[in-house]
């Protein structure tokens, strides 16, 4: 009886000081997701990727549309048509429709690609940005605001980040 009266004195003492520590302990919490409407740096990344992508884009617009067109135009003619040229026209179509499927596809993936390349190189510039405001301000902990369930706005350091990052 006695060990358990210890432990559990030894438990109680140590459950006290670690909530004297965790209240000496300074907060802040960051919201990312306002960082990223709000940072003239996520815009010009996301303006960076679309004139990259854009030509790339316009190509495959213009050639769904050729092929629209085409469809339209075989469709139209299809009953005046001698048996070869249906079938070189079925031909064209579908090889038009694999081609287009294919630059959709490589637009889509090197379009995910680069948007990932460039989210990681502006993820670790908040980090960055929010280890500097953590150290100058002698935060022990910064939280992102999606963990925590509630935050006061005095802990909130998310416009100080976001000044970081801007300079």
């Amino acid at each position: 009886m006695s060990k358990k009266i210890a432990a559990f004195g030894l438990f109680a003492t140590m459950a006290l000081g670690t909530s004297v520590a965790v209240a000496d302990m300074k907060i802040g919490v960051v919201d990312v997701r306002e960082i990223l409407e709000n940072s003239p740096k996520a815009v010009a990344i996301s303006e960076k990727l679309k004139n990259e992508f854009q030509s790339r884009e316009d190509k495959i617009r213009s050639l769904s549309q050729e092929l629209q067109n085409n469809a339209d135009k075989f469709e139209r003619n299809r009953a005046v048509m001698s048996e070869d040229e249906k079938k070189k026209s079925e031909r064209d179509l579908m090889s038009g429709q694999r081609e287009l499927a294919r630059l959709q596809n490589e637009y889509r993936e090197d379009s995910q690609l680069r948007q990932r390349e460039e989210m990681q190189q502006f993820v670790e510039l908040v980090k960055n940005a929010t280890a500097t405001i953590a150290k100058k301000n002698k935060y022990d902990l910064v939280l992102h605001s999606e963990i925590a369930p509630y935050a006061a706005d005095n802990i909130d350091i998310t416009k100080k980040v976001l000044e970081q990052i801007n300079k």
